[in-house]
């Protein structure tokens, strides 16, 4: 969740901001400490079993929720999505591109279906799709 404290800490120190199997801090989120909007890419195992998709018990909030916290600072008003196909019968990687956030801010979040707890390489190219994000930012 690091990078989720550094967006809300630090919003104009970078351009774009990218999480691995994390979420925001329960204190963090109901402080609501997101000010600014940023551009923000997530990329998350829907069976985590440290970063639960539904939180880690008074650590953290849901990915959906971190997610969406970005997302409506952001003011993203519409939203794609595309699906990858699965690398070696490994899980489905499914892409959600918020835009028309303020300023030009979006958010990709990528739902990897597998029980990777880290950079779900294995199931697609997750190092590009990310350097591919902080490149156009």
């Amino acid at each position: 969740g690091l990078a989720y404290t550094a967006a809300m800490q630090m919003p104009d120190t970078f351009n774009a901001f990218g999480c691995v199997s994390a979420t925001i801090n329960t204190e963090a989120y109901k402080a609501n400490s997101l000010k600014k909007p940023v551009s923000f890419v997530h990329v998350h195992a829907t069976q985590n079993s440290i970063y639960k998709w539904n939180s880690v018990e008074n650590s953290s909030v849901s990915v959906p929720l971190s997610v969406g916290a970005i997302v409506a600072i952001d003011e993203c008003t519409h939203y794609t999505t595309t699906d990858f196909l699965p690398r070696d019968g490994k899980g489905v990687v499914s892409c959600t591109h918020y835009l028309g956030g303020l300023n030009g801010h979006d958010v990709k979040f990528y739902s990897v279906e597998s029980t990777s707890n880290g950079w779900c390489d294995a199931e697609f190219e997750v190092y590009n799709q990310i350097w591919n994000f902080f490149k156009t930012h």
